[in-house]
């Protein structure tokens, strides 16, 4: 049963991310939170330190396999797990001391949260000076996009898929940098569907539609811009100046990055 409701947990945490946010800071402090309480509800029936601990395993997992693996700096999302469960088992096991334990979780949680994890996050942005590769991209409808249309423009290329979800929580934020920056008519973005993502043009379009964004919307076949610009995942952004010269690069999204808007601006400001 101690094993089957740390799945549990993670199941809810899984559909949370997916349905609510994926915004890393709520995440991890949904996880400490149902975490804490499922430990301190198994001290109540009888399990004891090691039965939190163990409930904590599943979570532990989740946050390493999701989290850490593709980004080791975040290596405290696995750390404050089992502080959690132990902070729920003193909670009961130890009622004043735990009190104490739950309240330097929430600091703790709180503080890595709000103070570091945003800053690890800007980290995603690469700045560089380089030759941009040739871009071929197409229309929703098929036809080719001009390329002269890139001409004498600063190009904000997104690239994502559909079923992402970081990449639909990513949009909004580009429409907001777009918005923050209509008076300049140099500055020409696009949201790439990425052909090698599985979705269709067709799709793409259905996407487009519903989600009623003010961004234009166009098609990479096979990939084929993504690869070319050193992309290995979704969303990826990048940014080409005037003279054709990528000036920043950056893979992935995360709500928790407060400074995304403010940093995009200010790059594009300064072009």
């Amino acid at each position: 049963m101690t094993l089957l409701a740390g799945v549990a947990l993670c199941v809810a945490l899984a559909l949370f991310e997916g349905f609510v946010t994926n915004d890393m800071r709520w995440v991890l402090w949904a996880g400490s939170a149902g975490m804490l309480l499922l430990a301190a509800w198994l001290t109540d029936k009888g399990r004891g330190a090691a039965g939190a601990l163990l409930a904590s395993l599943p979570l532990a997992v989740f946050f390493y396999n999701f989290v850490v693996v593709d980004e080791p700096r975040f290596w405290p999302h696995v750390a404050i797990v089992p502080i959690a469960a132990l902070a729920g088992w003193l909670l009961i096991a130890r009622r004043p001391l735990g009190i104490v334990a739950v309240l330097s979780v929430a600091l703790l949680g709180a503080g890595y949260g709000n103070l570091v994890m945003p800053r690890l996050l800007a980290d995603f942005n690469e700045y560089l000076d380089e030759p941009a590769p040739e871009i071929s991209l197409v229309n929703l409808d098929g036809s080719v996009y001009p390329a002269d249309a890139f001409e004498g423009k600063i190009l904000v290329l997104d690239f994502f898929a559909t079923w992402c979800v970081p990449c639909r929580a990513e949009l909004p934020e580009i429409e907001a940098v777009r918005q923050a920056l209509i008076e300049r008519e140099d500055i020409l973005f696009l949201v790439v569907g990425d052909g090698d993502s599985g979705d269709t043009p067709a799709q793409v379009a259905e996407f487009a539609d519903a989600a009623q964004l003010d961004l234009p919307f166009v098609y990479d076949p096979g990939g084929l811009a993504h690869d070319a610009l050193g992309f290995t995942n979704i969303p990826s952004l990048a940014v080409i100046d005037k003279k054709g010269h990528v000036r920043l690069k950056r893979i992935g999204y995360n709500a928790a990055e407060t400074g995304f808007q403010s940093d995009l601006i200010a790059l594009l400001g300064s072009l």
